[in-house]
């Protein structure tokens, strides 16, 4: 009996024991979780609180106060300066800059909200600041030269489920931020800023390819269709779909870059280059020098002029009734629009983006088909 009593006493006391070291258990597993959500959950609240949408400019910003922009990055310095022409490229031989890329970048930082966020030391190293090699520093200036704003873009970060590509930026009061619509324009090269087009070169009214001085076809715009002037031997005719390819090619010349000096003949291992002399709607004749570089890449050169004999050998100027008066101020718009494209093009020399060389300069009988 007695037995039996102390042992169901001990089993009480064990029983108890279990039931206190489960409680205890419980107890600590409940903490554990509780520290974890706060862990979890603490970073994301304090991220949220810091987190704050501003503009990059004030929203007044007169962009006609910004006098040059200057990129520096892994491909090195690019300055573009506004001048009375335009904007230029300083390490581009000041070539014209593309004006849309400038306005682009202009609406980019007047109308982007970078998100800005407060970021440990680490965290900040981390995000690429100071710039690494991989970094770009973009910096605004005003006509006089005075820096306006100075950003610094750090690492790019990992975008997911298709949200926008974003990267770190360091305004100029050194908060931290994430731009979407800048970075693109930090890490350009400097040839990517060029002017790529040629406008003159849109709408000829003539085309004449010229061999040792002589042309030895021209193609010419009539009734809004080019057609082929030059006498064909008796057995051919004009090939319209060779003749409109000539002037498309022409139309979609590219400049993929400026080089910093004049290409000679003598460099480009040609006796002589090859032209072509385009005659504009207004009467502007242009002439387009075409040789190699030493590594064999096409070059292009231009220059226009009004002369009284290129007017007479090149142009297709059909016959008019016009005044001496109306003559003579032509010839004054020809002189001033002759003048301004030499401004513009004569003392570069351009790198052309690779084309079909044979649909830009083809022979006569290219242009022909068999009767």
């Amino acid at each position: 009996m007695w037995l039996h009593m102390g042992l169901e006493e001990t089993l009480k006391e064990n029983m108890s024991m279990k039931s206190a070291y489960t409680s205890f258990y419980i107890a600590v597993a409940l903490l554990v979780l509780a520290i974890a959500l706060h862990i979890v959950m603490a970073p994301k609240q304090v991220a949220k609180e810091m987190h704050e949408d501003v503009q990059l400019l004030a929203p007044d910003f007169n962009a006609e106060t910004l006098g040059s922009v200057v990129v520096r990055n892994a491909h090195g310095v690019t300055t573009i300066y506004r001048s009375p022409e335009g904007w230029r490229i300083k390490e581009k031989s000041d070539f014209f800059a593309h004006r849309e890329d400038i306005d682009t970048l202009v609406f980019a930082l007047c109308s982007e909200n970078a998100r800005t966020t407060t970021l440990s030391e680490s965290l900040r190293q981390e995000a690429g600041f100071p710039p690494q090699e991989d970094g770009a520093t973009l910096e605004l200036c005003d006509l006089d030269g005075n820096a306006l704003a100075v950003y610094q873009l750090g690492k790019l970060l990992e975008n997911h489920d298709n949200t926008p590509q974003r990267r770190y930026i360091l305004l100029p009061d050194q908060r931290t931020a994430t731009s979407q619509y800048l970075f693109p324009f930090a890490d350009r090269r400097s040839a990517e800023w060029l002017e790529k087009s040629i406008p003159e070169l849109l709408a000829p009214s003539a085309v004449a390819m010229v061999k040792n001085g002589v042309p030895e076809w021209q193609i010419v715009l009539r009734h809004n269709r080019y057609q082929l002037k030059t006498p064909l031997p008796e057995d051919q005719t004009v090939s319209p779909t060779a003749v409109e390819q000539v002037v498309k090619t022409l139309q979609d010349i590219t400049i993929l870059d400026v080089l910093p000096e004049k290409i000679t003949v003598e460099q480009s291992g040609q006796d002589k280059p090859i032209v072509l002399v385009v005659t504009r709607k207004d009467g502007l004749i242009m002439f387009l020098s075409f040789g190699k570089t030493p590594q064999g890449l096409m070059t292009l050169q231009m220059t226009a002029e009004t002369s009284q004999q290129s007017q007479q050998k090149y142009a297709d100027a059909a016959d008019t009734d016009e005044s001496d008066e109306a003559a003579a101020i032509r010839r004054q718009a020809l002189e001033k629009a002759a003048a301004d494209f030499n401004k513009r093009y004569v003392k570069w020399t351009f790198l052309l983006k690779p084309f079909s060389t044979e649909a830009l300069f083809p022979e006569l009988l290219k242009l022909t088909e068999q009767l």
